[in-house]
């Protein structure tokens, strides 16, 4: 079950790899549960949760749960 939904407010851990901009926050706007994940798109990327996010920029980009911790 993913940790977030659609709507929550997160921020890129910081020990997370440079292009997901860490320590930047981001809110989530799409998810795939990992039992839904399916094609070589979603091999590139660690296995659970993945989630689209959007950053204050308005730029968006798929990002892996462990990469993200709640906003606080």
């Amino acid at each position: 079950m993913a940790r977030f939904t659609w709507g929550d407010s997160v921020r890129i851990r910081l020990d997370a790899p440079p292009n997901y901009r860490p320590g930047e926050y981001a809110a989530v706007v799409g998810v795939v549960e990992a039992t839904f994940r399916n094609g070589p798109y979603f091999d590139s990327f660690p296995p659970g949760a993945l989630y689209t996010v959007e950053y204050a920029d308005f730029s968006s980009q798929d990002v892996p749960e462990e990469s993200l911790q709640p906003f606080e």
